[in-house]
């Protein structure tokens, strides 16, 4: 759900590790927060941080650069949500997941409108759970 498949920026990880020790945070965005979700109430419940930490980044970079490696060798079912109403995650990250899901037995994209990058518990939330619920039952009947 909303993962990414590259960041924003494509900065080398040696050149985040290095911006960090002088940049400790960076904004998320340049909206106010909560400015991207659908469910202002479920916002008011969420937990998020104004700033990233820069040096994460570099972490998260890693992290991707291995998803990305791995994604050829996956070889079960895969379910992937984005929401084309996102702004933090761009939606075509899912377009990369997908195609490079080479090996896997069976893979369903599913676009949902009406929320931001917490799909779980904005506005479409609901789509979502009903969506992962259909999918499992699907892949069980097959297993």
């Amino acid at each position: 759900m909303s993962s990414p498949a590259r960041l924003p920026t494509d900065y080398p990880i040696w050149f985040l590790q290095l911006i960090s020790l002088f940049i400790r945070h960076r904004p998320k965005t340049n909206e106010p927060p909560g400015s991207g979700w659908f469910d202002k109430t479920a916002y008011q419940d969420h937990i998020a941080y104004g700033k990233n930490p820069v040096r994460s980044s570099a972490e998260l970079k890693k992290l991707i650069l291995e998803m990305r490696a791995a994604l050829p060798r996956v070889t079960v079912p895969v379910l992937l949500m984005h929401s084309r109403d996102e702004k933090y995650v761009l939606p075509d990250n899912m377009e990369y997941i997908y195609e490079h899901l080479v090996k896997a037995s069976d893979k369903t994209k599913l676009h949902i409108t009406g929320s931001g990058h917490v799909l779980p518990r904005d506005a479409s939330r609901e789509q979502v759970f009903q969506s992962a619920v259909e999918f499992i039952q699907r892949i069980s009947k097959h297993n």
